[in-house]
């Protein structure tokens, strides 16, 4: 069995469609939990009582969401002409480049670096320590750079290498410099809290 999902590579989005891989010797003997309409043996029967689908379609859950599919269909269109080592080239250069630039005119910033610094240890992002992260990534996203919070108080930054550029990189940084020294966590239009960043 193996699942994977299409919310950021793959361009879905939230609420993005997952999908699964399940060996053929276990179809119709699996058990899914979260059962739904399109995975009952006969969907347009509309039978009181469930029956699983005895194939791979056992295991869907609900109505698909159309609009997300349609979008993952284009980043997987995308993707299966990648060459995955040249993405992950251009991934590492750009975390790379994206730590060198920190340090370099983010000096006196009260960032800390808590990624690997390591590529081969590091994905395709950057996390760093300030003790403001909550208000300094809203006044970021304010600003069109779209990174992410996470507990307890770390800035995260993503790098799609196939949709993002170096220039993007350099005004992400530019961004965090003048945001951090700009210090929106003095403004309480920053600070109030949601449940995603």
């Amino acid at each position: 069995m193996a699942v994977g999902y299409t919310y950021k590579y793959l361009n879905g989005g939230p609420g993005a469609p997952a999908f699964i891989y399940l060996a053929r010797r276990h179809h119709g003997r699996a058990v899914q939990p979260l059962t739904g309409w399109w995975s009952h043996r006969r969907p347009f029967a509309f039978d009181r009582d469930y029956e699983p689908a005895a194939d791979i379609a056992q295991m869907a859950t609900g109505t698909q969401p159309i609009v997300s599919m349609l979008l993952a269909e284009v980043g997987i269109d995308l993707m299966a002409r990648a060459d995955m080592a040249l993405v992950r080239a251009k991934s590492v250069r750009m975390g790379e480049l994206f730590i060198e630039l920190v340090e370099q005119i983010c000096t006196g910033c009260d960032l800390r670096l808590v990624s690997p610094r390591d590529s081969a240890r590091r994905g395709s992002h950057v996390a760093l320590e300030h003790a403001g992260a909550w208000p300094v990534m809203q006044a970021l996203i304010e600003r069109r750079v779209i990174g992410d919070y996470r507990e307890p108080a770390v800035l995260r930054f993503g790098f799609a290498p196939r949709y993002n550029r170096y220039v993007d990189v350099w005004d992400a940084v530019t961004a965090l410099r003048a945001v951090v020294q700009a210090r929106p966590w003095d403004d309480a239009r920053y600070r109030h809290r949601r449940a995603v960043t």
